[in-house]
């Protein structure tokens, strides 16, 4: 599930538009997460999440305003573009490898709110400097599961803020949801 938009957000922007591969995937995205994020919320490091998460939630608009405002043809080649850069990093074994501390995971949730709100790719940055940290993997995935969450969630008003939570993007929504929801569940 951590990658699922590196694959869905650009094949859907090329089979539709931007705008509607990023609004149908975060609903796709929120809905299927809700239930591993319950469980995984007595498992997170709060001081660890919280720091990423609030700059993700300020910095957020400026994504979501790039990708209300921009052409569909430049945000496809950018999308595209991270997409890559992202498979890049996360392929070679790039990490994070300063100390964790509070400015480094604020600058990856800046980074996060910005390409989550251009692009619906708020995964990858965190993902990188997650694994990273000494934190065990129990708690890494339990601080993504609901980071993710919490990120979709205010993607979701960002997007509809900006108009693009239209019929289009939520009928794919409905439509791809249940099939989202079993590749989850047989991949957990």
């Amino acid at each position: 599930g951590f990658g699922a938009a590196l694959i869905y957000v650009p094949l859907t922007a090329a089979a539709y538009t931007p705008q509607v591969a990023v609004a149908s995937f975060v609903l796709i995205d929120f809905t299927c997460t809700v239930p591993y994020a319950v469980r995984a919320f007595g498992h997170c490091r709060w001081r660890e999440l919280f720091p990423a998460f609030a700059t993700a939630f300020v910095v957020a608009p400026l994504g979501t305003l790039t990708q209300a405002t921009l052409s569909p043809m430049v945000l496809r080649w950018g999308m595209a573009t991270v997409v890559l850069c992202f498979v890049v990093l996360l392929a070679s074994g790039a990490r994070y490898r300063g100390k964790p501390s509070a400015p480094a995971a604020m600058g990856a949730g800046a980074v996060s709110g910005f390409f989550g709100g251009a692009a619906q790719l708020s995964g990858p940055p965190m993902i990188i400097y997650w694994l990273s940290s000494p934190t065990t993997a129990a708690f890494v995935r339990a601080n993504m599961i609901v980071y993710l969450l919490l990120i979709a969630l205010t993607m979701a008003g960002n997007y509809a803020w900006h108009g693009l939570m239209t019929a289009q993007p939520i009928a794919l929504a409905v439509l791809l949801c249940p099939v989202y929801v079993l590749a989850l569940w047989l991949g957990a």
